[in-house]
């Protein structure tokens, strides 16, 4: 593995364990053994290693809601498809989903935290999108808030 997989990798667990805000840059470093110094050869903070972590799973999840929103299936069959999707990206990659969730509202203003933000943006939306119309088709209860 190199060293800013390495990085990366242990990043996460720690962020997963002790949150963004609560994690050191020489937190990181000591985990892996190396100076703080080492680890800013890489990336410019922790914000930014954050971001590295979390936009892999989040673009994958996306490309995969996007192509089953273009199917011809039904608003049920894409749901259920979608909720496949999801949990086979979740799964793999719960360390960083961990980190999306609990500290969403700590992203830096950044390219990559725009680009994670409206990654998230219209993943939401494609998930409302399935609801809405599945609710128009009259495959779901139309009563409930999508």
């Amino acid at each position: 593995m190199d060293r800013r997989t390495e990085i990366l990798r242990r990043a996460a667990e720690i962020f997963a364990r002790k949150g963004v805000s609560n994690t050191s840059v020489e937190d990181i470093a000591n985990a892996i053994g190396v100076k703080r110094e080492a680890i800013y050869y890489y990336f410019r903070s922790r914000i930014d290693i954050l971001l590295e972590i979390l936009l892999p799973t989040s673009r994958t999840l996306l490309k995969s809601m996007r192509l089953i929103c273009q199917t011809n299936l039904t608003n049920r069959e894409k749901l259920k498809a979608a909720l496949e999707s999801h949990l086979s990206e979740f799964t793999p990659g719960y360390i960083e989903m961990t980190v999306a969730f609990r500290e969403e509202h700590f992203f830096a203003d950044s390219e990559k935290a725009t680009e994670l933000s409206e990654t998230w943006d219209e993943y939401g939306k494609l998930w409302t999108d399935i609801i809405i119309d599945g609710q128009k088709a009259g495959e779901f209860n139309a009563d409930l808030d999508p």
